[in-house]
This record gives C-alpha cells, structure tokens and sequence, in this order.
C-alpha cells in the first residue's frame, strides 16, 4: 500500500510546493463534501472556490494549454460523482435521480471552456441543496415514504392521485387523506413541487425550450407549468434561467 502511494505522488506531484498545496487541497474537499451533506449550498460553493485557486496555480505553472479542458471535464465529472452519490444516499435510485444525473453529464460533456467547470459544479451544488431542502418540507413515515418513491419513479409520466393509488392498491380518497394526515401535504401539489425542482437542472444546464422542459418533466401544457413554477419559486422559469 504505501509503495503504491508513493508511486501516485511520484507520478502526479510535481515538486515540494505543488506537494504541500495537496494537503490543503483535501481539507477543502472535506469541507465541500460536509458541506453538500448538510446542504448548505454557500459554505460548499465557498469551499469549491478555495479549491479552484489551486486548480488555477496548476494550470499556470503544470498544464499544457492544450490539455486544460480535458483536465476541468474529468474534475467536473469527479465532482459530479460526488454529488450524485450524496443525493442517492438522500433518495433511491429512480427517474427522478437518473434524469438529474443525465442533464448534468451532458453538460459536462459539452463543456468548452476549462473556466465553465466551477460554473457547472456550482449548479450542480444548487441543484442538489434545492432538492433536500424540498425533501425536508415533507414529512415522512413508512407509507408517505413509498408514496414519494413511486412519485419520483413516475414523475416524468402522466401522474395523478388515482394512478398512485392503483400502485398502492387503496381508494384514492383514502390516499389522499392518509398522506395529507402525515405529512401535510396535498398530493397533486408535491407532485408539481417534484417537477418544478426537476425543472430547475434543465434550466440551469441545458438548452431546451421551456416549452420543451416543461413536457420533460411531466406537465402536458406549458402555460400551467409556468404558472406553477411561478406558485413555488415567486418567479416565472424564463425569470429563473435568466438569474442561474
């Protein structure tokens, strides 16, 4: 084990200084990392910034100009990774997970300019905060629990109340009653809470339509989904993607 240490830094360590700098480097990953579990998405994005000024001595002083955007697209990707296993250790694997994921590799993977790679991972952290900090509005029991699993399983897909039921084998009225007994929350609305969070990847990452995002998400008319971005974040989604 510690030969092959010691073969790693031999063969990314460049000299004393470059070796110190290392240390410092992981203290911010650390902090990152804690950072994004608890989701605080500035402590993260602050963490992330110290990181980077790091990154940008390297680039000065190691990399050949023509190697930079590979190394930004592979950084952005192990931050990618990062992120994505915090969020499935939050939620199981589902529709909802996989299209956050999805989004966000195609943009790494589009990415033209080795300085996109802090903006990419800063929505990325945004993306992530969002989302817990909408999960911990609701409350949840065993039952409220797998109701949200089949939302998020389903949430690209036409969703309503009786078709949750049908999974669950109980008369819609009575779904609806128990889940807004435990959690508070009326069903239809999380569903469109669910949405509107999915939403907001593809407006800060990709280049779709709102029109386009709008039926990626779930929602069959683009006026509604409008309308309901607007009841959940105070803004229309054209407002939003101009502010990301």
């Amino acid at each position: 084990m510690a030969n092959t240490f010691q073969n790693f830094l031999d063969g990314t360590i460049h000299d004393h200084r470059h070796l110190e700098t290392v240390y410092e480097r992981i203290d911010y990953l650390m902090l990152f990392k804690e950072s994004i579990a608890t989701h605080n998405a500035e402590k993260a994005k602050e963490a992330l910034k110290e990181f980077y000024q790091y990154i940008d001595l390297d680039h000065q002083n190691y990399v050949p100009p023509e190697d930079l955007l590979a190394a930004a697209i592979g950084r952005t990707q192990f931050f990618h990774g990062l992120v994505y296993a915090l969020l499935l250790d939050r939620l199981a694997p589902s529709v909802f997970a996989y299209s956050l994921s999805l989004v966000h590799i195609e943009t790494i993977n589009a990415m033209k300019r080795p300085e996109d790679a802090f903006i990419i991972t800063c929505r990325m952290i945004d993306t992530y905060c969002d989302y817990v900090n909408s999960l911990d509005n609701i409350k949840t029991s065993e039952f409220s629990a797998k109701v949200l699993t089949l939302i998020d399983m389903n949430i690209k897909n036409e969703l309503t109340t009786r078709i949750l039921a049908e999974h669950i084998h109980l008369h819609p009225d009575t779904l609806q009653k128990k889940f807004k007994a435990e959690t508070g929350r009326n069903i239809t609305e999380v569903i469109n809470e669910r949405r509107v969070e999915l939403s907001k990847v593809y407006l800060r990452s990709s280049k779709y339509s709102i029109t386009d995002i709008s039926y990626e998400v779930g929602f069959s008319d683009a006026s509604y989904f409008v309308k309901v971005f607007k009841k959940f974040t105070g803004i229309t989604p054209g407002q939003f993607r101009t502010q990301k």
